[in-house]
C-alpha cells in the first residue's frame, strides 16, 4: 500500500482494519472485504456525521473510489479482462467510452483536430501525440543512452537495441527481429512482394529505402 493511501485510509480505517486490508491485498482471507468485487465499503458517517459516503476500496492496490461502477471499472485492470467488443474487429476493451473511441476508427469520424495545422484525428491522444511535433517536446527518454523519443512505442521499440531482444520471428526461416516493422520487410523476401511502385516507370521495390533511391532518377531528369 502506498504511503499516499495510507493517509487516506487512517482517516476512515482503524488500525486492525488497517491490518486486515493489508493482508487481503497480500492474498489472505478478510472478513470485512468481498474477494468477488475486492472491495470493502466504509460508511464515512461514523466518522464525519456531516459528510454521509460510502467509500469503494480496491484491495489490489488500495485506489479508493467514491462510486462502486468505478471500483467495477478498475477492476478490469487487475482482472485483463474487455468486456466491451468492437462489432467490426471484434477488438476487445474495458470501457465503453474507450470502444466508442475506437469505433471512429471504422466510421471514418475524426472530430480531434489540431489547432495550429488543422488536421484530423479519430482519436484524441493521436492528436496529443500528434501536437508534439508542433511543439518539439519529445517526454520519453531512453535510461540507457539518453536518447529522446516523441512516443513512448518508438522509445520501447529502441530499447531492445540495448537488452538484445528479437520478440518477432520470422515463420518462414525463423529469422528473429527486434522490430516488427523489420520483420514484415524481412517477410517480402520469402513472399516475393513488390508494394512500392514508381508512378513515372511502373518499376516495383521491396524495400521503401531502395524505392525513394529510385525516384531521385526522375527528378534529376
Amino acid at each position: 500500500m502506498c504511503q499516499e493511501n495510507l493517509k487516506f485510509y487512517k482517516l476512515y480505517f482503524s488500525c486492525e482494519e488497517l491490518n486486515n486490508l493489508e493482508n487481503c491485498a497480500e492474498g489472505a482471507g478478510c472478513s470485512g472485504l468481498s474477494p468477488k468485487r475486492h472491495t470493502k465499503n466504509v460508511d464515512s458517517t461514523q466518522f464525519a456525521p456531516c459528510n454521509k459516503q460510502t467509500f469503494h476500496v480496491c484491495v489490489e492496490c488500495g485506489r479508493v473510489f467514491k462510486k462502486p461502477s468505478k471500483l467495477k471499472s478498475h477492476i478490469l485492470v487487475h482482472t485483463g479482462e474487455r468486456p466491451f467488443k468492437c462489432e467490426v474487429c471484434n477488438k476487445g476493451f474495458k470501457s465503453v467510452y474507450h470502444l466508442k473511441t475506437h469505433c471512429k476508427i471504422h466510421t471514418g469520424d475524426k472530430p480531434y483536430v489540431c489547432n495550429i495545422c488543422g488536421k484530423e484525428f479519430s482519436q484524441p491522444r493521436h492528436l496529443k501525440t500528434h501536437m508534439l511535433i508542433h511543439t518539439s517536446e519529445k517526454p520519453y527518454s531512453c535510461k540507457v543512452c539518453k536518447k529522446e523519443f516523441v512516443q513512448l512505442g518508438n522509445l520501447n521499440k529502441h530499447a531492445l537495441i540495448h537488452t538484445g531482444e528479437k520478440p518477432h520471428m520470422c515463420n518462414t526461416c525463423n529469422k528473429q527481429f527486434s522490430r516488427l516493422d523489420n520483420l514484415k520487410t524481412h517477410c517480402l523476401i520469402h513472399t516475393g512482394e513488390k508494394p512500392h511502385v514508381c508512378e513515372v516507370c511502373g518499376k516495383m521495390f521491396q524495400h521503401g529505402s531502395n524505392f525513394l533511391k529510385h525516384k531521385q532518377i526522375h527528378t534529376r531528369e
